[in-house]
């Protein structure tokens, strides 16, 4: 059923290109020639206007308005127009030179295969574009620029890379069906209104009209939407069946950009045992084609209201299917280039064309995704198969496919954020902490010592961890707090104030998907004993500490994580006239569940537990103090 469907489609775009070139038939011949052949490989033919039978390419051969140029496997030509500008025409493909203006406007239509253009910028400002380039699921437009498109007619999809300059595109839903209605009007039209006409010598000249075919109003209209897109350097865009629109422009993976930006001659290998594979992880190799910042979030989006949507970024190309394969849920981010980087086992490229691998044993159908490449049976087949399925649920085959509920799918979806993503976002936190406060004096001058519990302990904290580029994230923090003792316990202790204040600056580092080291140094207002001449008093000293510590994730499953954070934390001396505060030691732990609102907004509570010893003089006084912190935490991130 579904050859059925695809053969049907082929035939009838076959024969919507046919019927246009015969619409045109009875002028083809008084053309002049746009463009020549300046470089071949492997089997090139030709269909020319109004022919039927095609014939083989030969170099320096030069090429009318309506010509078909078809390549085989290994195959390669290039085309140079009037103005210098410069088509390849990849393996396995078909082209269709429309038109060519004498202001150097071509028009060409991709029916399959890949092709890569190099345009000469446009001279005149006026011009909206200057090349146009069209297939049966895409239009795009150019002023000058090199760009690489992609369109498979089994699945439909089109995909563009550009390597300079900036190209338009946006998705067409054109319907083979009605295209081919249209276009026999426009004959039966042509038919009707020719006139025939016989000169004094009995000669019989017939004179067709020729119903204005405005290709370049056509495509015009087609991205004059606010739905095209504009694809920089570096960046990634395609149409699938079940998105509306064409996807946002996304950074592909950087090592694959750069291997197919030198493969100018679009070569191939289509043995496995030619392929040289190459990581897609980046190295401290430099890059020719540095890639343009997306305006879409890397770990991608889709918003069901309009249907933008944005894939991963980091993916990789495939050239056969015409397939973007993101990176895997389980990539790492790589924060400097702003792209995920995806795992050995997702597949290679071939370090000389560029061309994606999938993983031994697995090939990527245009409409089923990654299926095994050859029969097997036990245990390698479970293994390939749970492969296969891993990769599918990042790769998406349901959106090529064309199925009703892909898209809707996408809405739902929700894909947890690495420690990795996150330090590369900021968050804003705003907590509360209702916790008991033990204070505990010994060895006390005079004294056998004394125990406090508090009565109501609170504090309110806001912390920002601030966006970075690499692995290390800085953080701010601010915070109020007070604390109440039973006084009525303690004698003769008087506290004369209850609140404080917090603030502090720290650092992430980032070691892995799941954890990160984090230093902060906090100025915290803390009650230590004093013996003044009014009797002993909780007096309020202001106490650096730095706290080192870990922190990441011990559980996470779709939305929710158990968050974990321990450390280590010294307290730096403090002098205030008479009343010293000494060097000290201490530790703290956190366990905190969260739950993720939206990609956004996230909720979570937990316990919280720290432990901290200083000792206290003053003038013929000293004694050891220890605090002890322990309640819940509520709190509200908001990442953006």
């Amino acid at each position: 059923m579904l050859f059925n469907k695809s053969g049907a489609l082929m035939i009838k775009t076959f024969l919507i290109s046919l019927l246009f070139f015969s619409i045109n038939m009875s002028s083809s011949l008084a053309k002049s020639y746009i463009a020549k052949v300046v470089k071949l490989r492997g089997t090139v033919s030709q269909l020319e206007p109004g022919s039927k039978i095609s014939r083989t390419v030969k170099k320096g051969d030069k090429l009318r308005e309506d010509s078909s140029v078809l390549t085989g496997s290994r195959s390669f030509a290039r085309i140079q127009f009037n103005d210098n500008s410069i088509l390849n025409i990849g393996p396995r493909s078909k082209v269709a030179i429309l038109e060519s203006k004498e202001d150097g406007t071509s028009f060409i239509h991709l029916l399959k295969g890949s092709v890569r253009s190099r345009i000469i910028k446009a001279t005149s400002k006026d011009a909206k574009h200057k090349y146009y380039l069209k297939t049966r699921s895409a239009a795009m437009g150019v002023r000058g620029t090199d760009f690489q498109v992609v369109y498979n007619p089994d699945n439909n999809v089109s995909s563009l890379l550009t390597y300079q300059g900036e190209v338009a595109m946006a998705k067409v839903e054109e319907d083979p069906a009605t295209e081919l209605k249209r276009l026999k009007k426009i004959r039966r039209k042509q038919l009707k209104e020719r006139k025939v006409h016989t000169d004094a010598s009995g000669k019989v000249d017939v004179v067709e009209s020729q119903p204005k075919y405005d290709l370049e109003g056509r495509m015009d209209q087609a991205l004059a939407t606010n739905e095209t897109v504009i694809v920089k350097p570096g960046q990634y865009s395609g149409t699938v069946n079940s998105i509306k629109r064409a996807s946002l422009p996304v950074k592909v993976s950087p090592v694959q950009l750069n291997a197919l930006y030198k493969n100018e001659e679009m070569n191939e290998k289509v043995k496995r045992s030619e392929v040289k594979e190459k990581s897609l992880t980046p190295s401290s190799e430099s890059f020719q084609i540095q890639s343009a910042e997306q305006e879409a979030p890397p770990e991608g989006m889709f918003k069901k209201e309009t249907g933008e949507f944005a894939p991963r970024s980091g993916g990789v190309l495939d050239l056969n299917t015409g397939l973007y394969i993101p990176p895997e849920n389980e990539a790492v981010y790589d924060a400097k280039l702003k792209v995920f980087v995806p795992k050995d086992n997702a597949g290679q490229i071939d370090s000389e064309t560029g061309q994606y691998v999938a993983p031994k044993g697995l090939k990527l159908d245009p409409l089923k995704g990654f299926i095994a490449s050859r029969k097997l049976k036990g245990e390698d087949a479970e293994i390939l198969l749970a492969k296969a399925d891993n990769l599918n649920k990042s790769a998406r085959p349901k959106l090529w496919a064309g199925e009703r509920r892909a898209a809707a799918t996408l809405a739902s979806e929700f894909i947890a954020w690495s420690e990795t993503e996150k330090i590369s976002k900021d968050m804003i936190e705003v907590e509360l902490f209702g916790y008991g406060e033990s204070f505990e004096s010994t060895n006390e001058s005079g004294s056998t010592g004394r125990n406090l519990d508090s009565e109501n302990a609170k504090r309110l904290l806001i912390k920002w961890s601030h966006n970075s580029e690499s692995n290390w994230q800085p953080t701010t923090s601010f915070g109020w707090k007070s604390t109440e003792y039973p006084l009525t316990a303690a004698g003769s202790v008087n506290q004369p104030t209850r609140d404080g204040v917090m603030l502090g600056l720290g650092v992430r580092y980032n070691i892995s998907k799941r954890w990160n080291f984090l230093s902060e140094l906090m100025l915290e207002q803390e009650y230590y004993l004093d013996n003044e001449s009014n009797g002993l008093l909780l007096k309020r000293v202001s106490i650096p500490k730095l706290k080192l510590g870990l922190e990441g994730p011990i559980f996470s499953k779709g939305r929710f994580s158990f968050g974990s954070h321990l450390y280590l934390m010294a307290a730096m001396p403090k002098k205030s006239g008479n009343h010293k505060v000494a060097s000290g030691f201490g530790y703290g732990f956190e366990l905190l569940p969260r739950w993720w609102l939206t990609k956004k907004w996230n909720l979570y509570t937990g316990f919280s537990f720290e432990h901290q010893s200083q000792t206290v003089q003053n003038t013929g006084f000293k004694a050891d103090n220890s605090l002890t912190k322990a309640g819940l935490k509520l709190g509200l991130g908001f990442l953006f």
